[in-house]
């Protein structure tokens, strides 16, 4: 057991779904969150729209909807710069729970949370993860004299975000995000305890997005489930959690988003039509440029230059959600917009395949100004993409999509133990800061 246990842990799963939890669940292969269950509740938790990392985490720790907290998708619009850039928890225009948290008193550390960097100073310690984060320094931790004790004990964190291409998979870098986490969390949780620990792993979706419905990879002349594995190596962390904690120690777990089996894509492009074409042809090179990159290139050093390449992609307007963020494109007529996009239709059910929100239909708040006009909402299961008006058809199905077998759902997960009973479970993410806080401080609120 730690000196000081905390009064609060958060867990998350990211991109977590009950299609995959429960059929591991029943199989006993899940025995720390079958116990987590057991001993409290369990429920789905619905994510924001866009369903997507970055507005969803700023949901999450500030309580807020996008309109409010300001983020909207992966990146933000910078008047400074003239353009869009990747997004930073400097951006955020809503107070955090470790603010809040810390403004009472209680101390904070979360380790892997997306797009904690620059990690703000904290009554505390925050320690970044891979979303948002440059590289593995002195800078993702906060304090900085921190990065050599855990680098010491957990050695140095593989930041790339694993991706399958060709056929490959890096399990190797799989394998030692799941190490890490697992032996930075218990030396911090020993060695550095707070009132309120959080630790997102990331590895859930990633492998979701490659392996949800192959689920078996080649590795080393043996098949591996890299979906079991992963589900695995959480349930294993919140076991070694509890074993430290304590089971009356509250727990939190959720993800930010669920997942869902590919169907196809939705050519944006077409849809749209040639009015769009220069613009959309100019983000296709920087595309195939990025393809032509992980193909030469060894991974480590694909990677180091892959988010410099993202950020050449130039800035659109107006939007549709993508593969792991929003497109957006320019028009002068929202209502044809709004037309040509309800045309589009399931081949095989006649149901629509965008759903079309103008920004106040879905956010409030003051930070409406970096709003996109209007959400397309692709159908659950499909995703959009922009390609030149004359490159393809309208709709492609699972062949064209290649080795992405799975893609963001709205709902995701929730569970919890040693919270008040009397206090439901969140329904969805702008929930979960309120439930936090009354655990912590009784009221709910800041000071």
């Amino acid at each position: 057991m730690t000196a000081k246990k905390p009064q609060l842990v958060v867990v998350g799963l990211d991109g977590a779904t009950w299609d995959v939890l429960t059929p591991l669940l029943e199989e006993g292969k899940l025995p720390a969150i079958r116990r987590v269950i057991e001993q409290g509740r369990s429920g789905t938790l619905r994510s924001v729209i866009p369903p997507i990392t970055g507005p969803a985490w700023a949901t999450i720790l500030t309580g807020c909807n996008p309109g409010e907290h300001g983020i909207f998708e992966m990146t933000v619009y910078d008047e400074r710069l003239g353009r869009r850039r990747p997004i930073s928890v400097q951006d955020w225009r809503a107070s955090p729970l470790w603010e809040l948290l810390n403004n009472r008193g209680l101390s904070t550390g979360l380790l892997c949370v997306p797009f904690t960097f620059p990690p703000p100073r904290v009554n505390g310690w925050i320690i970044c993860g891979i979303m948002g984060t440059p590289k593995y320094t002195p800078r993702m931790f906060t304090p900085t004299g921190l990065y050599h004790e855990v680098t010491e004990a957990a050695g140095e964190f593989p930041l790339a975000a694993p991706f399958r291409y060709e056929g490959r998979f890096p399990v190797e870098v799989l394998q030692g995000q799941i190490d890490w986490i697992h032996r930075a969390t218990i030396h911090l949780l020993e060695q550095h305890p707070v009132d309120v620990f959080m630790v997102v792993e990331n590895y859930t979706d990633h492998v979701s997005h490659f392996f949800l419905q192959s689920r078996v990879y080649g590795h080393e002349g043996e098949g591996i489930d890299l979906i079991e594995h992963a589900y695995k190596a959480c349930d294993a962390l919140i076991a070694a959690i509890r074993e430290r904690v304590g089971e009356e120690t509250p727990i939190l777990v959720l993800s930010d988003h669920g997942f869902t089996p590919m169907k196809g894509h939705i050519n944006l492009g077409v849809a749209l039509g040639d009015e769009h074409g220069g613009q959309i042809a100019r983000v296709s090179a920087v595309r195939a440029l990025w393809k032509v990159i992980r193909r030469v290139l060894p991974f480590h050093l694909s990677e180091r230059i892959r988010r410099p390449v993202k950020r050449a992609q130039p800035t659109l307007h107006v939007g549709g959600v993508g593969g792991y963020g929003s497109i957006f494109t320019e028009v002068e007529d929202l209502a044809e917009v709004e037309r040509r996009l309800a045309e589009i239709r399931d081949p095989d059910s006649d149901q629509p395949l965008i759903e079309f929100h103008r920004a106040e239909e879905l956010y409030h708040g003051r930070s409406m100004e970096q709003a996109p006009v209007a959400v397309a909402l692709p159908a659950e299961g499909w995703q959009t993409k922009l390609a030149a008006p004359r490159e393809g058809a309208l709709l492609s199905g699972p062949k064209w999509v290649g080795e992405h077998e799975g893609t963001h759902a709205l709902d995701g997960v929730v569970l919890s133990a040693g919270f008040a009973a009397n206090d439901p479970l969140p329904r969805d993410l702008e929930g979960v800061l309120g439930y936090c806080l009354r655990q912590c401080l009784g009221d709910g609120g800041p000071a």
